[in-house]
């Protein structure tokens, strides 16, 4: 027998999640886009590899669209980002 109970979810929660997707997302891109330019940015030497710190700007951005998706239900998704 299961009880289906409706928790209520802080709107707080939602707005967080929902940002964070978008930033990250945007974060994510602009290094898949753009690997050199953060280098650039903060003055440093630009890698011999660009494509690792490529990869790494693919998974943020995964990540933020996880952020996003979760944000519709956080409660539903919350082993996704907790």
């Amino acid at each position: 027998m299961s009880i289906n109970r409706v928790v209520p979810v802080p709107v707080w929660m939602k707005i967080t999640l929902k940002l964070a997707g978008v930033y990250n997302i945007l974060w994510g891109a602009w290094i898949v886009l753009f690997p050199h330019h953060f280098f650039d940015l903060v003055g440093m030497v630009q890698p011999n590899y660009p494509g690792i710190w490529q990869s790494v700007g693919m998974i943020v951005g995964v990540y933020g669209l996880g952020y996003y998706i979760a944000a519709f239900d956080p409660v539903r998704h919350c082993p996704s980002y907790w």
